[in-house]
């Protein structure tokens, strides 16, 4: 037998649950094998077997007092679930809808209130109304007159001068 298995029958050995064969495998494991002898004799000094165990008697009145609680906590549910294994969870979801609410009604407050100072502050409206006009895609269909490309584009459009004046 290797030590393993006969470390896993200790208890059963001391508690006396095991069977003729078993036990004489154990035992003669036990005789060869100084380790496992040296646990079994500590595990026997430590460990009390279940038939030696002095019964513990229940406090008095103690399946009143079980009784009692258990009554006292059907009382507490009122609609069929208690409402405060609920409630944090009720609590958790409020806090988040109203930190979303705020948060979103803040931003849309600082997006007006940006938009009004644009409006309302002369020396930064004029920039960036250039720079809203100059961004439109059609602000590119036509060529500047005073640019090289105008100058470019007129005199290729130009009717050519045959010389007859």
């Amino acid at each position: 037998m290797k030590c393993t298995a006969a470390k896993k029958k200790f208890i059963a050995l001391i508690d006396g649950e095991l069977t003729k064969n078993e036990k004489i495998a154990i035992q003669t494991h036990l005789e060869v094998c100084s380790k496992c002898q040296v646990d079994f004799e500590f595990l026997k000094k430590i460990y009390i077997p279940a038939h030696e165990l002095k019964p513990i008697a229940p406090a008095p009145f103690l399946w009143q007092k079980i009784y009692l609680r258990l009554a006292e906590r059907k009382q507490k549910k009122t609609w069929g679930f208690g409402i405060s294994e609920f409630f944090p969870r009720i609590a958790t979801a409020a806090a988040i809808f109203l930190l979303l609410v705020t948060g979103i009604t803040f931003g849309v407050y600082l997006g007006n209130f940006s938009d009004s100072i644009v409006a309302t502050d002369q020396n930064t409206t004029a920039p960036t109304e250039e720079l809203v006009r100059d961004a439109y895609l059609d602000a590119f269909d036509t060529i500047p007159p005073e640019s090289v490309a105008g100058v470019y584009f007129s005199l290729q459009t130009a009717e050519p001068d045959d010389g007859q004046q």
